[in-house]
């Protein structure tokens, strides 16, 4: 690691080993316990190459909540579901492209996209996808989140689906009428459920249990692994879910049984249900369920505001026709105590370059226009001065001469800025002022997988490292890189995927480009300050 010093003068051994020491804190976190244990062998030793460690033994020991005790939480599976929740934004052809070429050890991918079967009506207004793929002998399902309008409109239909059992209730008819098919297999409707999250599991419901049946089948897995961010985290709720209870006479037998359920982890997912779905949830899955939400982020709590439970009672009412059975006052509820981070990741001098440097470019170009329309302003006036003046005839109309100031005439004042030069000036200001506020909102407030709870989590595993090499920057940064290129996928051939295959909006926008060059490098510095930042930032250093 490179070293900066404040000046010639060797530090104080008491100074290096201060230093030494607050790099060599181990990440801290309030109201769980951060397990960290893929880092060193099961000895507690230095640990061995990523492609030996397990994200999830079999034998996983979750603590259960309500132990007494903060609930245990795996890190490094965390941060791995972060980099592959994140590709479930990405195109299917670059998607399949990643995990075959980037992703050594994953097998028997499948991918799940309702639209693709035009003959269902109700499947394609649902517009829900994921993908799946089997590593480690574990299923991981993965769901992806809000990214068209379809999404919104299954964002909105926060009806409980215990709700909808009479058929009078005016919701059930428009629902029935629209998503019949769907309808009908979100199974026993109480406890309730959120009805749109469960109408866009159910349009992947048939694909998915499929493909982990066949899987089941053959062998090829011992657990399932639900994981999702936004919309997707409350898919991969509902999904477990369903697969962690038994329905006699609702479900059919897949070999899906609920001692299959490895885990759930969500990022800035909404809540999925009432308090009835919340307690069953937790008898059934609370210990293996991991929320994670940002202390920047509306999504994850929008449900829980007062002014959305105050309102949701009387607009379900209204949309159910004023329903003498309706009962749905008691809002929607967490089905696990979440992990929330108060502390944001750093942002890198780059994203600061970037932000000033667009702001530069908009005022230079500001400046330029403003400078050409004085000029053609000036023009424009000497032209009208020239046909005004009997003197130059109409010779002198057709032509206007140059501006020259005559011998001995003292220099013309500057006419004063007219109201549209103070009109650009105001755009230009609002301008400035909105690429500001969105950048300092966009980073502090973000909702992003990769800006916001990838780079989380890398960052606490790179303090993880540090403290395992007891401060040693050198060997924590070599073991950082192994570590990232396991959890993210081999970069280096993803850019040419990135090159060959276009992202969405037709670029080759690199794969996680985010988050490529993060988490941040410390450069240390042998000075008192230096100290002063590193117990100042406790979290992010």
């Amino acid at each position: 690691m490179a070293q900066e010093t404040a000046d010639a003068t060797p530090p104080s051994a008491e100074l290096v080993a201060q230093i030494a020491e607050l790099l060599a804190r181990p990440p801290t976190v309030t109201g769980i316990e951060l397990d960290t244990d893929y880092f060193a062998g099961s000895d507690g030793r230095a640990s061995q190459s990523s492609h030996q460690r397990v994200l999830l033994p079999n034998d996983y020991a979750w603590r259960p909540l309500g132990s007494g005790v903060p609930p245990r939480v795996p890190l490094q599976l965390c941060e791995y579901l972060a980099y592959k929740t994140a590709l479930a934004y990405e195109p299917t052809e670059r998607i399949k492209a990643f995990l075959e070429k980037c992703c050594s050890g994953v097998t028997h991918y499948r991918f799940f996209d309702s639209t693709t079967n035009k003959a269902d009506a109700a499947g394609v207004l649902a517009d829900a996808q994921g993908f799946g793929y089997v590593f480690e002998r574990k299923a991981f399902l993965i769901f992806r989140g809000t990214t068209s309008g379809s999404d919104w409109t299954i964002n909105r239909i926060d009806a409980l689906t215990s709700d909808l059992v009479k058929p009078s209730d005016r919701r059930a008819k428009s629902l029935r009428k629209e998503y019949g098919r769907l309808i009908d297999k979100l199974g026993d409707p109480n406890p309730g459920r959120h009805v749109g999250f469960s109408i866009a599991w159910a349009a992947l419901k048939d694909d998915v249990e499929d493909w982990l049946a066949g899987l089941l089948e053959h062998g090829a897995i011992d657990k399932i692994i639900y994981a999702g961010h936004s919309l997707g985290g409350a898919m991969a709720q509902v999904a477990a879910f369903d697969h962690a209870r038994i329905e006699t006479g609702f479900e059919r037998d897949r070999g899906i049984a609920p001692s299959r359920v490895g885990a759930v982890v969500t990022f800035g997912a909404p809540a999925v249900g009432g308090p009835a779905f919340s307690a069953e949830y937790k008898k059934l899955l609370g210990d293996r369920t991991v929320l994670l939400e940002s202390s920047g982020d509306l999504v994850p709590r929008i449900m829980n505001r007062w002014y959305y439970q105050m309102l949701y009672p009387v607009r379900q009412r209204v949309k159910a026709g004023v329903q003498a059975h309706l009962v749905s006052s008691e809002g929607f509820a967490k089905v696990s105590p979440p992990w929330v981070f108060a502390s944001e990741p750093p942002m890198s001098d780059q994203d600061i370059d970037n932000a000033v440097a667009g702001l530069r470019e908009t005022a230079a170009k500001t400046v330029a226009a403003l400078a050409e329309q004085k000029k053609q302003q000036d023009a424009a006036e000497a032209a009208k001065k020239a046909a005004a003046d009997p003197k130059n005839g109409a010779a002198a109309q057709a032509t206007p001469p140059k501006a020259q100031s005559p011998k001995n005439e003292p220099p013309k004042a500057e006419p004063a800025p007219t109201w549209l030069y103070w009109v650009l000036i105001g755009v230009v200001v609002v301008a400035a002022g909105g690429v500001v506020w969105y950048f300092v909102r966009r980073k502090l407030y973000s909702h992003d997988i990769e800006e916001r709870y990838a780079l989380y989590l890398s960052t606490l595993s790179y303090q993880q490292l540090r403290a395992k090499h007891c401060g040693n920057l050198q060997l924590a940064d070599k073991e950082l890189d192994e570590h990232l290129k396991f959890v993210r996928g081999d970069l280096a051939s993803s850019h040419e995927i990135a090159k060959a295959i276009p992202a969405v909006d037709g670029s080759s926008t690199a794969f996680f480009e985010a988050v490529q060059k993060l988490p941040l490098p410390i450069k240390v510095r042998n000075d008192p300050a230096f100290v002063e930042y590193l117990k100042r930032n406790e979290t992010f250093v």
